[in-house]
C-alpha cells in the first residue's frame, strides 16, 4: 500500500467520524464536562445545590444537565436539572435563583398557567388563591454565572475533545 492510499483512508476515517455516531459521543463527552459548571455556579451563590424550601416532602438538589440537541445536527443542550430527575423539573428552581421570587399576601390571586377552551380554542389564564404570605427574594444570576462558566473554556474543551482526540486517533495508526 502507498503512502497516498493510506492518507486517503485516514481521511475518510476523519469524515466517517465527523458525520456520524462518534461525532455525537464525543459531544455527549463535551456536555458531560460541562455539566459540572452548572453546579459550580449554583454553590457559589446558594453554598450548596439543595433548594431546602422548595418542596415540603425533599428539598431539590440542583445539578445540571446535558443532551444532544434535537434542533441543530451537531449540537449540545445543557440545562438545569434536579437530580434524580428530568431536566425540566430543574427549570423552576433555577428562574428563581436567576430572577427572585414575587411576593403574595395571603388571599390574593395570582396567575398559574393556561388552559385552551375546547369549543373555541381560546386560551385564558388560570388564577389560584395564594395561601399564606410568600415574601420576595433578590435573583442571584446563577444562570448567567453558569453561562459565564461554560463559555469560558468550551472551545478548549471542545478543540481537546473533538479535535485533538480524533486527530489522534486517525493520525497515529
Amino acid at each position: 500500500m502507498n503512502d497516498f492510499d493510506r492518507v486517503a483512508r485516514r481521511i475518510d476515517g476523519l469524515q466517517a467520524e465527523l458525520d456520524g455516531r462518534a461525532m455525537n459521543d464525543r459531544l455527549k463527552m463535551v456536555g458531560k464536562e460541562l455539566e459540572p459548571l452548572v453546579e459550580r455556579a449554583i454553590r457559589g451563590d446558594i453554598a450548596d445545590t439543595s433548594m431546602s424550601g422548595w418542596t415540603h416532602k425533599k428539598p431539590a438538589e440542583l445539578t445540571g444537565r446535558s443532551e444532544l440537541s434535537t434542533t441543530v445536527k451537531t449540537g449540545i443542550f445543557v440545562a438545569p436539572a434536579i437530580k434524580g430527575g428530568a431536566w425540566r423539573r430543574g427549570l423552576g428552581p433555577m428562574r428563581v435563583l436567576q430572577d427572585g421570587r414575587k411576593a403574595y399576601n395571603a388571599g390574593d390571586r395570582r396567575r398559574s398557567g393556561t388552559r385552551t377552551k375546547k369549543k373555541t380554542g381560546e386560551v385564558v389564564d388560570k388564577f389560584r388563591r395564594v395561601k399564606r404570605t410568600v415574601g420576595a427574594t433578590q435573583g442571584k444570576n446563577t444562570w448567567d454565572e453558569a453561562v459565564e462558566l461554560m463559555s469560558k473554556d468550551i472551545g478548549a474543551r471542545v478543540d481537546r475533545i473533538v479535535l485533538v482526540d480524533m486527530l489522534k486517533k486517525h493520525w497515529r495508526g
